[in-house]
């Protein structure tokens, strides 16, 4: 089966996608974009089901933890943000980088998060302890 979101439609993107990642499930995908935005898709409808705001400047990169449960985004507004999958109201934690953040990644079991900056530095994040 193929999927086709046009991002002219009132529920999409209003510029270039940077990212898209799916969910453990296969069930969603996050994208991230120009707008700002970082977005959750059902894959089997194509509908939009979470819009997360927060960003200032384009979204570089989403991932989904391996769980499912968190989101990250990336942004070159120098942070990248965590947030809480069953809610766009849900941003747990956010992370100040010296530049922008360019792309993203949990470690295996979920609780650490690999960032990459535009400076050619990686940065590990602890997600327990909220500290790099």
């Amino acid at each position: 089966m193929t999927q086709h979101w046009d991002g002219r439609r009132g529920d999409g993107h209003s510029g270039r996608v940077y990212s898209v990642a799916f969910s453990p499930d296969g069930f969603q995908l996050a994208t991230g974009a120009v707008d700002k935005k970082a977005k959750v898709w059902d894959t089997r409808t194509g509908a939009c089901l979470r819009c997360y705001s927060g960003h200032t400047d384009l979204v570089n990169s989403v991932a989904f933890s391996p769980d499912g449960k968190l989101i990250a985004s990336a942004s070159d507004d120098f942070t990248s943000h965590i947030w809480t999958a069953d809610t766009s109201q849900g941003r747990i934690a956010s992370y100040r980088h010296d530049t922008e953040v360019l792309s993203l990644a949990f470690a295996g079991h979920g609780q650490t998060l690999a960032t990459g900056s535009g400076k050619g530095s990686i940065h590990l994040w602890d997600l327990t302890a909220h500290e790099e």
